[in-house]
């Protein structure tokens, strides 16, 4: 049945461990490590974004200049003629409603010359009537079939002459985490089981003269650049920038106004030298949208919660154009350093002081703190933080708790093996101090003695094993009777009982307790002797003998090996009374000091001045006859 107890506690316990482990895990997963990556993140801020990269922003200032919002659709043509000779014009905005008939007209009209004109457009998962064909803009992707994307429906309706006149369209969906932080992007949309690109891939391809991707090991090649993908096949984490010192609202790259854009095209037309000269977009990428908070395309991000989603879209091509790019360290590998941490943590607080794992506890810490940041971080690898921390906390916790519990488990054997040779007075005593010194002190105490009279004929006739089975049945009835009258079994010595009251256990009564004790063990051994009798075991007689005086008590021996004892003149005296029961056929025999602390509750017989061996003085000795129990002081 206990066998079954502890099997039960123990299935309870890792039930236990593993709920906690699986509550930390997906707490930290979902909760905390995004917030801790950000931070991360934001300390590694140390790449230069590219020179390739303009963005021109429709900013508060080209608000209060041109006028409110929407401009007429000329304005973005303007914008758009006048950066013509970039590599790649990108437009971060999604036109899909029709305005002014012939000013839509001119304006679409102006977009068939601009073959390097990237048009956005948006996918979602609502269920939308589309009548636009699509099909035209679909990208090309090797091994494409192998992606497991998911499927999205079409959203925008853009104006049909839009469509007719577009030579390239992207998708600008930027779908944030849970938590609303916008941490990765999608490069490519399946919808009606095509394959459609995001602005900034379609910018990239344009960039490096490329029409079609090759999808393999789970990333998305382009020429010579490897886009890794998330495990969905669907996103990429972005490398984010440092933002320019001289703007307070994160823009990284190079940016221009769309206000001063349109003032050099209105002086380019009238003969006039323009503020920005057209020479500086040659070549480039360009990035036209919007930067002014009315316009409401500010993000949350790793580096701001105010982020231009303009900037957003210049991240992401950077990151594919230069094949810069963050990614998720493998589960695996994860989890090879949760393994890790957590068995050093283990080890140390199993084997070291408290002091010295809380030191190396704090190292560990630290020292992760320090890798994370410096080795994965720095090097483009996003690695859990805290789950691994938070698991190293629990299992040095745990460590700790088993260790008390163990030690607590521990104690109580050593308690239950120590009883078997000390009494518990004596154990307690060491297992408080936790030390053992030689020496001791002086006290006043009454000794006890009991012997088996004529044992030796005893054990002539029987085998040694059932004498030992004997003496074992006998010290088995006698400890618990010392024990319950504030006794110290001190010894047994062949067939002879030695016994302390009054220390180390103090008892005013010390005398009192010995004789009532002497007294109970004589009565329990003609119990036994009945019992016996019946087995046909063999009859045996006792004597006992009590002397009350001041001895030594305390640890004798060496440093390497004591014993717990008592010495001095009253031991011996105790020892040589108890004999005497052979000469004078008596079973209990008390000194005349014992006499004195109990003739109150005792009838006795005198029996005579003894001459003890060593001793000058005589000792006189007393018979118990009758022990009066109703003049019993306790």
């Amino acid at each position: 049945m206990k066998k079954y107890s502890n099997n039960f506690h123990k299935f309870i316990i890792f039930i236990i461990i593993t709920m906690l482990c699986i509550i930390t895990y997906f707490t930290n997963q979902y909760f905390v490590e995004p917030s801790v990556h950000d931070l991360f993140l934001r300390m590694n801020l140390s790449n230069t974004p590219s020179s390739q990269i303009i963005n021109i922003a429709i900013d508060e200032n080209s608000l209060s200049k041109v006028g409110r919002w929407p401009w007429n659709r000329n304005l973005y043509g303007n914008i758009f003629e006048y950066v013509k000779d970039a590599k790649v014009i990108v437009f971060d905005s999604v036109i899909t409603t029709s305005d002014n008939i012939r000013s839509d007209q001119k304006f679409f009209s102006r977009l068939k010359n601009m073959d390097n004109l990237i048009l956005g457009t948006f996918f979602c998962n609502k269920e939308q009537n589309s009548t636009i064909n699509m099909t035209p803009f679909a990208v090309n992707i090797k091994n494409g079939e192998q992606m497991k994307l998911i499927e999205y429906q079409y959203y925008a309706n853009l104006p049909e002459d839009l469509i007719k006149n577009a030579h390239a369209i992207g998708s600008v969906s930027t779908l944030p985490d849970n938590d609303g932080v916008i941490r990765k992007l999608s490069p490519i949309f399946l919808h009606n089981n095509t394959f459609y690109p995001s602005v900034a891939i379609k910018a990239a391809m344009k960039y490096k003269n490329i029409n079609s991707l090759i999808y393999k090991n789970n990333t998305l090649i382009l020429d010579n650049i490897t886009i890794p993908l998330d495990k969905t096949n669907s996103e990429v984490y972005l490398q984010w920038y440092k933002p320019s010192k001289q703007n307070a609202n994160f823009i990284t790259h190079k940016t221009y106004s769309a206000s001063d854009i349109l003032d050099s095209y209105n002086k380019v037309q009238k003969g006039e030298k323009p503020p920005i000269p057209q020479e500086e977009f040659k070549d480039k990428i360009v990035i036209v949208g919007a930067t002014a908070y009315a316009l409401n395309d500010i993000k949350k991000t790793p580096v701001g919660v105010d982020y231009p989603g303009l900037e957003i879209q210049a991240t992401f091509i950077d990151n594919i154009i230069n094949n810069d790019f963050m990614k998720k360290a493998s589960l695996a590998l994860n989890l090879i350093v949760l393994v890790v941490l957590v068995i050093l943590t283990v080890q140390t607080a199993k084997q070291l002081p408290i002091l010295y794992s809380l030191l190396t506890l704090i190292t560990v810490i630290l020292g992760w703190f320090y890798i994370a940041k410096n080795i994965f971080f720095a090097n483009g690898y996003i690695i859990d933080v805290i789950t691994p921390l938070s698991f190293v906390l629990l299992a040095y916790s745990l460590t700790f708790v088993y260790k008390y519990f163990l030690a607590g488990r521990s104690r109580n054997n050593l308690k239950n093996v120590m009883s078997k040779y000390i009494s518990k007075s004596v154990m307690k005593d060491v297992l408080q101090n936790e030390t053992a010194e030689l020496g001791g002190k002086r006290a006043y105490v009454s000794v006890l003695f009991a012997d088996i009279r004529q044992f030796t004929s005893i054990s002539e006739v029987y085998t040694p094993e059932e004498v030992s089975s004997l003496l074992n049945e006998y010290f088995s009835l006698i400890a618990p009777i010392i024990d319950k009258y504030n006794g110290t079994l001190n010894k047994f010595m062949g067939d002879a009982v030695m016994a302390i009251f009054g220390a180390p256990i103090e008892d005013d009564n010390h005398a009192q307790n010995a004789v009532l004790c002497a007294e109970e063990i004589l009565l329990e051994v003609k119990k036994l002797n009945y019992k016996w009798k019946i087995s046909n075991k063999p009859e045996i007689r006792i004597g006992v003998a009590i002397n009350t005086g001041y001895v030594f008590i305390g640890n004798i021996g060496s440093k390497d090996r004591m014993e717990f004892t008592v010495i001095g003149d009253s031991v011996n005296i105790a020892s040589r009374i108890e004999s005497l029961n052979r000469v004078y056929n008596t079973s209990f025999l008390i000194s005349s000091s014992t006499y004195e602390k109990v003739k109150d509750i005792v009838n006795t017989i005198k029996i005579r001045d003894v001459s003890i061996k060593g001793r000058i003085s005589s000792v006189t000795i007393h018979e118990v006859i009758e022990i009066k129990h109703d003049n019993q002081n306790n």
